[in-house]
Formats: C-alpha cells, structure tokens, sequence
C-alpha cells in the first residue's frame, strides 16, 4: 500500500508498456473517507490457544495505520505469498486477508476479487458480510459476483469506498489523478 501522492510521483513518468511491466495487476484506491479505523486484529494478536505460522503471521500484508486517518491510498489487488484461496484475492479486516481494511463497519472477511481466466475481466463478490457489498451503490448479495470495470466504485460496510482499476486504466487514469493531487496542495 502507498499512498496516491507517492504512487502517482513513482508511476506518472512511466510509459504504458513499463508501467504494466512493474504493475501487472489492478488496483484498489481509497480515497479520504471518514469512516473509523480500528486497532490491530486476526493472526497477530496473540493467543496461546491459536497455533500461528510464519506464513500468515510475518507476511506484509497491505493496512491502514492503526489510529491513522486514512487519505488517498494505493491498494495493490495481489495475492500475498502464501495466503489461502488461490483462485482469489480476499478483501476485509483481518489481517490474513490480501488487502487488508481496518474500518469497524468492514466484516473480517468481506468480499473478495477474482480474475476470469479465459476474459482477463475481473469480478467481485461478497463473502457474506455483515454489512454489504455495494458496486456502483447496487448491493450484491452473498454469493453474487459482478464483473468490474475502470473507475467502478466499490463500497464495503456502507463508508469504506475504493474505486477499482485495472492496470490500463490505472494508467489512463494517472494525470487526472496528478491534477488532482495539485491541486488539493495549492
């Protein structure tokens, strides 16, 4: 994770081709919000009566600051090494999850994002979370997937909203958001 500022000082020189070479993947932004962030929970809080591993005890894993006030962030929607479920790339507050959003209103486990094989496109899907999935503000119920687009905003326990980008229209998307980053500094 990193913020936007820095992401954007880092990527906005890039070409198309060296960008998608360094960033082969989609993205997750997470713009200001005034949703609350919680304290450290999941593998890391110890308890004796949990047997840990290093695989999902040490791995960095993406997070907002405990007590931080989250501003524009960069998520990269990556498999960290060695985490469960393969086939997906998992979504909440628990810090096993490969993105990792420490908000109260987000469920342990939330949603998670998949890539179709075959099409590139990829999906998202809600894994039965207390407080909802929204995409575009269209609720998706347990079990429902929908496909993703550049831009598509996506909203988890109704005040923790990031917009979805593939590595292209992260691209596409980079002097807009420079603009944007100007501008809120003058």
């Amino acid at each position: 994770m990193l913020t936007l500022a820095d992401f954007v000082g880092q990527a906005q020189g890039l070409p198309l081709d060296g960008f998608l070479t360094r960033y082969p993947h989609a993205f997750l932004l997470l713009e200001s919000t005034e949703a609350n962030p919680v304290e450290e929970t999941g593998p890391k809080t110890h308890d004796p009566n949990r047997p840990t591993t290093a695989s999902t005890r040490d791995r960095p894993r993406p997070r907002v600051p405990p007590g931080a006030k989250p501003a524009d962030l960069v998520f990269p929607a990556t498999k960290a090494p060695g985490s469960p479920f393969q086939q997906m790339i998992t979504i909440g507050r628990a810090g096993i999850n490969d993105v990792v959003l420490k908000f109260d209103s987000v469920s342990k486990f939330h949603a998670y994002l998949a890539k179709d094989a075959v099409t590139g496109r990829y999906f998202v899907a809600d894994a039965g979370s207390t407080n909802g999935t929204l995409v575009n503000r269209k609720a998706l119920r347990r079990g429902d997937k929908r496909e993703l687009g550049d831009g598509d905003r996506l909203c988890f326990g109704g005040d923790v909203e990031l917009s979805f980008f593939t590595a292209e229209g992260l691209h596409r998307a980079l002097p807009a958001l420079a603009r944007r980053l100007a501008w809120v500094k003058t």
